[in-house]
């Protein structure tokens, strides 16, 4: 049985589909607060892993993006095997190319 593959959307992709679609900001609080997408949640990537059905729906897409794209690549592989429709935003913050949010 051949592994499926994360979703996965360049950073610099996504543009158009916030403020439509949920997005998570899976970085620490003080990361998201130094800069972050506008329209997006910050939830934690503890929190999320440990809690995914309060913040996460199994028939709705959500995309995850972090700082690098690593963290966000490894939580999407583990809540995809849970069953969520989790999409990696790859690139993370520190390749966006416009500009970031610095406020709550």
């Amino acid at each position: 049985m051949q592994k499926q593959k994360t979703k996965q959307i360049h950073i610099n992709k996504i543009k158009p589909l916030l403020g439509k679609a949920s997005v998570i900001d899976i970085r620490e609080k003080d990361e998201y607060l130094s800069g972050h997408l506008p329209n997006t949640k910050n939830i934690v990537m503890d929190e999320l892993l440990n809690n995914p059905s309060k913040y996460l729906s199994k028939s709705e897409p959500t995309y995850l993006v972090c700082r690098s794209g690593r963290r966000s690549k490894d939580a999407c592989e583990f809540l995809d095997k849970l069953g969520y429709q989790v999409i990696d935003v790859s690139g993370g913050i520190i390749e966006y190319d416009d500009k970031l949010e610095e406020k709550d």
